[in-house]
């Protein structure tokens, strides 16, 4: 009861210091904001569902987590997050972006008009290359996806990302067909994947209509927006079970999605979907319990230096993140290996405060705490200078609907190189040409 009562005093200092954050000046809106949601989906929704019904994940005779296990892992995940936060809040100023991020590509209208083409080119490419794949040919790592996929994969990020920063921020710079036309792109790609089994990507489309109810509609706009946003989270929510299906069968059919609305209107299964899905803490517990803390070591952070060596180089060329450098060593696939026994095809989401203490004990918890804390602020910062490719990186950070705001070392490891070397290629090319008019400015309201 103590540990219990020790989480809600946590929960309830962590939401008071993220409701802090929307209130302060220095923090742009939609980073305060990513937290907001990322705290919500992470914490508040898997507490609220598991605290009080631990049942949801089995009979303890069949749980190789107890539950006092699994309470001690969400006051360590807690703490993490709530120091984090904390400093961030404390320490966040107002400052100016040095010249080295000040290119004159950011400011052009032809540049942006570029990204936004090849942006939907790529995720209509993504929508229709898979087609014929289901589930288990997407998360088999014995599968090969071929050339052409895993190059419009890799280009993916980047566009989705630039897509929902146009959604939120840069309306003004498209037509109204234009700026719709984006939004059906972005419906018909969360809708893609999360009939391809990622559930989690239901939540995109809403987390973005929040965001602009929130910050950016006039009063007048505010109840055209909700309404089908409630109409929407109502359906997802009842989908959510008969979606798990594609987990154990490959795929579903529309047949299927019409009986499911009808036979999971039972709120208990929907909460239990919440639960199983947004629990990272259980499934981090069963890292650190059964793998070891401490077990992944350095092994992490070194595979990651690899990221930029092409693999037709190097052949052999270790995993990023992963502790014995193939999939199968990256925490989410260890921890899904614990669980189910095989983690081939199936992987499950690990709170990054228990990532660092599978990486080295207390001593990468600690310093992965330090480094979340100056990532924010840089992100922060990036945001703030009102430059296109530097409000896109944040956005791939953040990684929308995942909110994956707080990562561990090894994965800006893994991420940063590549965000840099497409920068300076950017860079050399268009100051190559000397093309560019910097009175072009883009039209942003941070």
């Amino acid at each position: 009861m103590f540990e219990i009562l020790l989480i809600l005093l946590l929960l309830t200092l962590s939401g008071i210091v993220v409701f802090k954050l929307t209130k302060k000046k220095t923090i742009n809106n939609f980073i305060s904001f990513s937290i907001m949601m990322m705290f919500i989906l992470w914490y508040v929704i898997p507490l609220a569902s598991t605290l009080f019904n631990w049942s949801v994940f089995g009979d303890d005779s069949l749980n190789m987590i107890s539950y006092a296990t699994y309470l001690k892992y969400t006051l360590i995940d807690l703490f993490y997050f709530l120091v984090i936060t904390l400093c961030f809040l404390m320490f966040c100023k107002e400052k100016k972006i040095s010249s080295f991020y000040n290119n004159d590509f950011q400011y052009s209208n032809l540049v942006f008009n570029l990204f936004y083409y090849f942006s939907i080119l790529n995720i209509l490419l993504v929508i229709f290359s898979t087609t014929s794949l289901d589930y288990y040919d997407l998360n088999d790592v014995t599968v090969s996806k071929g050339l052409f996929y895993n190059t419009i994969s890799f280009f993916s990020g980047y566009s989705i990302s630039f897509l929902i920063l146009i959604l939120l921020f840069y309306k003004n710079k498209f037509s109204t067909s234009q700026y719709l036309f984006v939004h059906i792109i972005y419906f018909a790609y969360s809708l893609k994947l999360t009939l391809l089994g990622s559930r989690i990507f239901l939540l995109g489309p809403i987390i973005i209509y929040v965001y602009l109810y929130i910050y950016e509609l006039k009063s007048k706009y505010k109840l055209l927006i909700i309404i089908p946003v409630l109409i929407f989270s109502l359906v997802a929510a009842s989908l959510l079970p008969m979606l798990a299906k594609i987990r154990t069968e490959g795929s579903i059919t529309f047949s299927d999605i019409s009986i499911g609305m009808v036979d999971n209107i039972d709120f208990n299964p929907i909460i239990s979907e919440f639960a199983v899905k947004t629990n990272s803490v259980y499934y981090g517990a069963y890292l650190c319990e059964f793998d070891g803390i401490g077990a992944a070591g350095i092994n992490p952070y070194i595979n990651s230096l690899y990221t930029l060596i092409p693999r037709f180089l190097y052949p052999d060329k270790p995993v990023p993140t992963s502790k014995d450098g193939t999939e199968y060593g990256i925490p989410s696939r260890v921890a899904a290996s614990l669980i189910l026994g095989d983690s081939s095809v199936f992987n499950v989401g690990v709170p990054p405060s228990l990532i660092a203490l599978w990486h080295g004990g207390v001593w990468a918890y600690i310093f992965n705490i330090a480094f979340t804390i100056w990532l924010l602020m840089w992100l922060n910062k990036l945001f703030n200078s009102g430059l296109f490719f530097w409000q896109l990186i944040v956005f791939i950070f953040i990684n929308i609907p995942i909110m994956n705001v707080y990562i561990t070392f090894d994965q800006f490891l893994r991420d940063i190189p590549r965000h840099f070397i497409i920068y300076f290629i950017l860079c050399i090319i268009f100051r190559f040409y000397k093309t560019l008019p910097k009175n072009e400015i883009l039209d942003y309201n941070p």
